[in-house]
């Protein structure tokens, strides 16, 4: 709950204490409530006597009420932010961030502050996609449906918004007399929303916005509200120190956890809905046994009130944030403290974990989000698994390759199939025989992990690049170098043969595409792209024209005989990954970094499909050779194939492995390669996984 004014905020509730105590509300019941009214979609009117909210209070037991910032003292063992590769910040907001939430997909963040907006980010990028206005004042608390099409917002402006995101429009408000929207939370199902205020649970309708039931038992301000993953069970906590169980479906009471006269700031359920996480005034976090209403522990460790509680998608970790500005981590299994990070200035008010896992976000009262990488923290999330099922891994039809000490960034086919290389973060190049799965050889001499490698279209010369910034040519046959190209790019992320093979195109960090007359080493020309690092450049199979993928920039396309920029395919997240050609040179497939990939029309430049389905990064892509069939692979090990045609899914593989780094397809389309974070290569029969093609 956040207040107008401490001060006020005490007073008032020292004079209704006197005059008036409060007794507890009726009975659930499932008519409308006289408290709601319905509105249609316009700014809701100031009002001049409401005063803003700065921080949220505690009422409490003493006669003497704290008023002013509590002094925490140092906190021991902390492990403080690490620099921009484990943590991110998102700036924009100029007040207190009170809540955030992630998107079904895990590709949209949303952030409500006092500042009175609602903020939604590329998770990937970090950009802030947009600004939701519309509260008059602080907005208190964010839930994405389950479809991820529709945003809620619940504000000290006493009105719950539901907001168009596909439009950014909004859709309908909610009105509760008098009393602030602390929480929400969608059903599973996406059909209700459930809004926590001042004694009281709402349960609207979705769809029409109206309401229907009301939960009632609580004495005190209702801070938050869960549902259990099967929509079954809905949880509220109250600063009346109780959290109550409910029957979604029927508003019955199905139990009441007694804190001991605690208030509850904030509760989660586990994803398997058996356990159920409240967060403490005294600094202590709750678990309950569902099921029996038995506490099963308390997790101590914060310094002051904690004030937002999540569970990690596979219920191993649990989040919390607090006053004392820190963010812990906890084993929900044993209770055992993970990890403490501090650095934030003033309290944290808000924790989430993305759909995966791997990413925490926070908000507080330094105005700013961070993104916290856990695999960064060496917490290691298991697999979740994807919206769509994932098929099992015959392993009569799997191969692997190993040899590599590190993880294994790149991988190819020689066009006549009788060769695969990889470049891998242990600084080498292997060759291996295709046929059976032999390394042939090892070459040496990059001094930075190799992140490309590509054969020539007659299989004689295989070239690789390396984050040292160097491009090296190598003989197939024998592993001998025949020269080494210094793009200057401090880093090269992809190469690229030309169709005749006498021209090598390489990319990197700085906006260029630099092309290469492979017998003589010379610089042919340098293409400017449209602004930041290219990651993977690919010629047509005509070898007319080259496409760059940038980052923040689109799909840069040129002409190859003239160097002309001919357009930029850009959508709605601009960040292009990987690229790659359909074999008939008329369709270009780009990763994007809203987790999506992008068909495009060559010849102008139109999308023609979105295909949706990841829930992580997607790093590679690669068309089959007879052009029906597209691959995919992304940052939490999923490996998808879809039909290019209709772009419905057609398989979705867990690769067992954290990051899938490069994908490719042998010449005659009967295997796929691909090269991941835990230094395998597995060659995946296409026919086993039941795609004849």
């Amino acid at each position: 709950m956040k207040a107008h004014n401490a001060q006020l905020r005490v007073l008032v509730f020292l004079a209704l204490s006197i005059i008036c105590p409060v007794s507890a509300g009726p009975a659930s019941t499932a008519h409308a409530d006289p408290t709601i009214m319905s509105i249609k979609a316009a700014p809701h009117a100031k009002t001049s006597s409401h005063k803003r909210h700065r921080v949220k209070t505690h009422r409490t037991r003493a006669t003497a009420v704290q008023t002013t910032p509590i002094v925490v003292a140092p906190v021991p063992n902390i492990a403080r932010p690490a620099p921009s590769s484990t943590a991110r910040t998102l700036t924009g907001h100029t007040l207190t961030v009170n809540s955030v939430a992630f998107s079904p997909d895990g590709s949209t963040l949303a952030s409500a502050s006092d500042d009175g907006t609602v903020r939604l980010w590329n998770v990937p990028t970090g950009i802030q996609i947009e600004t939701l206005t519309g509260h008059d004042k602080p907005v208190l608390c964010v839930a994405f449906s389950p479809d991820r099409h529709t945003l809620a917002s619940g504000s000290a402006d006493h009105t719950v918004k539901l907001w168009d995101l596909s439009t950014g429009k909004e859709i309908r408000t909610r009105v509760t007399r008098n009393f602030d929207v602390n929480s929400v939370a969608f059903s599973p199902d996406g059909r209700s929303l459930a809004v926590a205020s001042r004694f009281g649970v709402k349960l609207l309708d979705v769809s029409t916005g109206n309401s229907r039931q009301t939960l009632n038992g609580h004495r005190d301000v209702v801070s938050s509200v869960a549902f259990s993953g099967d929509g079954r069970l809905l949880a509220s906590g109250s600063w009346d120190g109780t959290v109550t169980v409910w029957d979604a479906s029927t508003g019955a009471q199905r139990e009441t956890l007694n804190a001991r006269d605690d208030s509850v700031w904030s509760v989660a359920f586990s994803p398997d809905g058996r356990t159920l996480a409240s967060a403490h005034t005294d600094g202590a976090i709750k678990l309950w046994n569902v099921s029996t209403g038995a506490e099963l522990r308390t997790l101590a460790g914060h310094t002051g009130r904690v004030l937002s509680v999540a569970f990690s998608g596979d219920g191993r970790t649990l989040a919390s944030a607090g006053e004392d500005g820190s963010v812990r981590l906890w084993d929900a299994a044993s209770g055992a403290q993970l990890k403490a990070l501090a650095g934030r200035r003033g309290q944290v008010w808000c924790v989430a974990f993305s759909p995966n896992g791997r990413t925490l976000a926070s908000g507080g009262q330094d105005k700013n989000i961070v993104l916290q990488s856990l695999s960064a923290l060496g917490l290691k999330q298991a697999a979740i698994a994807s919206s769509q099922p994932a098929a099992p891994i015959p392993t009569w039809s799997t191969k692997l390759l190993r040899g590599h000490t590190g993880s294994v960034r790149a991988v190819a086919y020689s066009s006549d199939g009788r060769r695969i290389a990889t470049g891998s973060s242990d600084r080498t190049v292997k060759i291996w025989d295709a046929r059976t799965d032999a390394q042939l050889m090892t070459l040496t001499g990059h001094s930075s992990r190799v992140m490309t490698v590509a054969f020539s279209p007659d299989s004689r010369i295989l070239a690789s690049g390396s984050i040292d910034g160097a491009v090296k040519l190598w003989m197939v046959n024998t592993g001998a170098q025949i020269r080494a190209l210094h793009p200057n790019y401090g880093g090269v992320w992809s190469v690229a043969f030309s169709r005749d093979g006498r021209a090598l195109a390489t990319a990197g960090i700085d906006n260029t595409v630099k092309i290469w007359n492979v017998d003589s080493g010379s610089l042919i020309q340098a293409l400017n792209g449209s602004g930041g690092e290219i990651h993977s450049v690919a010629f047509s199979p005509n070898g007319r024209i080259l496409a760059g993928g940038s980052a923040g920039h689109g799909v840069s396309i040129w002409d190859t005989r003239s160097g002309v920029q001919l357009r930029t395919l850009t959508a709605d997240s601009s960040n292009a990954g990987d690229i790659a050609f359909s074999p008939d040179g008329q369709t270009l497939a780009s990763a994007c970094a809203d987790y999506t990939l992008r068909l495009w029309d060559v010849r102008t430049g139109a999308e023609l499909r979105t295909l949706i389905g990841h829930n992580a990064i997607v790093h590679c892509v690669a068309f089959l050779p007879d052009g029906r069939t597209l691959a995919s692979g992304d940052d939490d090990g999923i490996l998808k194939l879809w039909d290019v045609h209709s772009g419905a899914q057609l398989c979705s593989i867990n690769e067992q492995s954290e990051n899938i780094w490069s994908i490719a397809f042998s010449g005659d389309g009967r295997t796929l390669a691909v090269a991941s974070h835990d230094m395998n290569v597995k060659l995946h029969s296409i026919a086993a996984l039941g795609l004849h093609r």
